[in-house]
């Protein structure tokens, strides 16, 4: 399934709707972009590739008349033949990010983004497969916008059908006014060909990213919320701290509740200032000299988007603020309100040697006042995001906009990592970095555990458990500790790969020999973390009954292949890595295996049990 644009295509590459006449003219090529002529304006439309394999279109509008014209649609469009089609979209919600289903496309297929946190609801990419050849290609809108995706069937006559993917700006409610010469840049769009339906070759995305994109590293993290919530009493805060230094931990963050009265913080969203009255009781600073004396970094939680109406700031300055159900929303479109936001963090960053912000946004604007999809909105927040890596360059950016709602490319740009999720369920997050990371480089996604051990507890048959059923490992079932499910050791550091690695509990609830298990991992990972920073993903079975993961870097000069037992079938499973080019790789016995031979004949891993995982590293030799 290729796409290229030809001549008689060119014309129709857009899906356009204004106050001014369809594309008319001639067609004018320069280099790889294509230009044709409308009623006071002109398209254009670039397309590059990659050499990952992903091609980049940027789609562009001039107004070349003398008179302000209104765009209601502009849109990036590829044309089909007909034929039998499925498409894949996915669906989030919090603590159910990346919920994906392939469908017959019958008539038509759509997904939107309807709120500034743009992963909201669903995600900005699309894949088209032919079920007659076998291929698909897949789309991704690098949407800092509100934006949409369509994929449509026309019946032209018995024989004669025509599937189209109409992506970018959403169109409803969309009025924007392009003055005499301004120019304006639609939603970029990666598109590339994919032969394997099961992860839609999304090692392709993961490649290009990571060259664009490079990971300014990958932090080993303890943050406070799942271990203590908003009940930040300074005792239980440092009672962390000696633990988490022996973990190896990178970056201690406290999360919200540090601010506002206690128990009635979140009344004070918008403040972003600690005082005795707060639940460390005025010992912030006192509590970050502690963590930097530990060795580690300090880090605080912020929501910059929004405030609430009992804070002082929206009451001080009513006019950087929209109000949309009882919330206040700062107006980032305004630069006088970037820079009173912006000074606010930096007051705070300064004070405690902040070295690391978790910035979440917990609720949802969609109110589009001005008619413009809010591309200012987007604007100003990428202005002052910029902002923030250019004063603070030593302070890592962590994404989480009320979990993963805000989890895309666009976001890529000025974030090093996101937290994908509030729902830390070992095996929810399992089959949520699996969808994830087919629009998202794997180690942009930051992999959480919150556990605790169990004592006093006896199984049933004593004789048929290993040793680590002494002191069960219990992991928190949702967002919050009412539901439980036990994790064996082997499944949970099998979860920890990936991305960065990042703890959230009670450690004093940890046994010493879960820790130091922890531990070990841990430093190992850190001995990897240059492969981590670029590795790609490659899903090599997903069914009931198994998943298995396929990471390497760039150069396949490692490959780890890790396997989650769900109910098995079977005793072993045999699998075929995916390896590009020629050359040997040793196993931990030193076996080597060229890759032809993988090719052939696979590698068989033992299944050990229900909810079990192993995992096996290749090194090229």
């Amino acid at each position: 399934m290729y796409y290229q644009p030809n001549l008689k295509d060119i014309r129709y590459m857009a899906s356009l709707q204004g106050d001014f006449a369809w594309p008319q003219g001639e067609i004018r090529f320069e280099g790889n972009r294509y230009f044709y002529m409308g009623d006071g304006y002109e398209w254009s439309s670039e397309i590059t590739e990659h050499e990952s394999g992903v091609k980049i279109r940027v789609d562009r509008i001039k107004n070349v008349s003398e008179r302000t014209i209104e765009l209601r649609t502009a849109l990036s469009r590829f044309s089909f033949h007909g034929g039998e089609y499925e498409v894949f979209t996915q669906y989030n919600e919090w603590c159910g990010e990346g919920y994906g289903k392939w469908q017959p496309l019958v008539t038509e297929i759509g997904a939107e983004g309807e709120s500034v946190r743009n992963n909201s609801g669903a995600s900005p990419f699309v894949a088209l497969y032919s079920q007659q050849t076998g291929r698909g290609i897949a789309f991704h809108v690098v949407a800092e916008s509100l934006w949409m995706i369509k994929v449509k069937k026309f019946f032209k006559s018995a024989v004669d059908k025509t599937v189209e993917v109409e992506l970018g700006t959403l169109s409803r409610g969309w009025n924007y006014p392009l003055a005499p010469g301004e120019e304006l840049e639609l939603p970029t769009v990666l598109f590339y060909e994919f032969r394997n339906k099961t992860d839609l070759d999304c090692y392709k995305l993961h490649r290009y990213l990571n060259a664009i994109y490079p990971a300014k590293e990958l932090p080993i993290i303890y943050n406070t919320w799942m271990g203590l919530f908003d009940v930040l009493r300074y005792d239980a805060v440092t009672a962390q701290i000696e633990k988490a230094k022996r973990l190896g931990v990178e970056y201690f963050v406290i999360d919200a509740g540090w601010f506002g009265a206690p128990g009635k913080w979140s009344q004070s969203v918008g403040d972003w200032e600690e005082s005795p009255d707060s639940a460390l009781g005025g010992r912030m600073q006192e509590l970050s000299e502690l963590v930097r004396a530990n060795g580690m970094k300090f880090g605080l939680w912020f929501e910059p988007e929004r405030a609430m109406k009992n804070a002082n700031a929206p009451k001080e300055h009513p006019e950087y603020y929209y109000t949309e159900r009882g919330f206040y929303f700062l107006d980032f479109g305004n630069p006088e309100a970037r820079d009173f936001i912006f000074e606010r963090l930096a007051k705070n960053i300064v004070k405690y040697k902040i070295e690391f912000i978790k910035f979440d946004f917990n609720a949802e604007m969609t109110y589009d006042r001005k008619g413009c999809a809010f591309i200012e909105y987007f604007k100003g927040y990428r202005k002052f995001i910029d902002r923030l890596n250019e004063e603070f360059p030593n302070v890592y950016l962590e994404n989480c906009a009320s979990g993963g709602e805000r989890m895309t490319i666009a976001s890529l740009k000025g974030f090093g990592s996101f937290w994908a999720s509030d729902n830390h369920s070992i095996y929810k997050q399992v089959e949520m970095y699996k969808a994830n990371i087919l629009h998202m480089p794997s180690r942009a996604l930051e992999t959480w555990i919150a556990i605790q051990n169990m004592t006093d507890f006896a199984p049933i048959y004593p004789s048929m458990y290993d040793s680590e059923m002494e002191e069960p490992i219990i992991a928190c079932g949702e967002a919050a500790w009412r539901n439980l499910e036990g994790v064996r050791r082997d499944y949970l550091l099998a979860a920890m790969m990936g991305g960065p690695i990042g703890i959230t509990c009670d450690l004093t609830r940890v046994a010493d020999s879960t820790l130091d298990a922890l531990t070990e991992f841990i430093a190992e990972y850190k001995k990897d973390r240059a492969f981590w920073m670029d590795s790609e993903c490659h899903i090599l079975c997903d069914t009931e009954s198994m998943l298995v993961l396929q990471f390497n870097d760039r150069a396949y000069s490692q490959i780890k292949i890790c396997s989650f037992s769900k109910m098995p079938q079977q005793y072993c499973i045999t699998v075929y890595p995916a390896i590009e080019g020629e050359g040997s790789f040793a196993d931990k016995e030193g076996n080597a295996h060229t890759a032809a031979e993988l090719d052939r004949v696979g590698i068989t891993l033992s299944v050990i049990d229900r909810y079990r995982a192993s995992t096996i590293t290749l090194k090229r030799v």
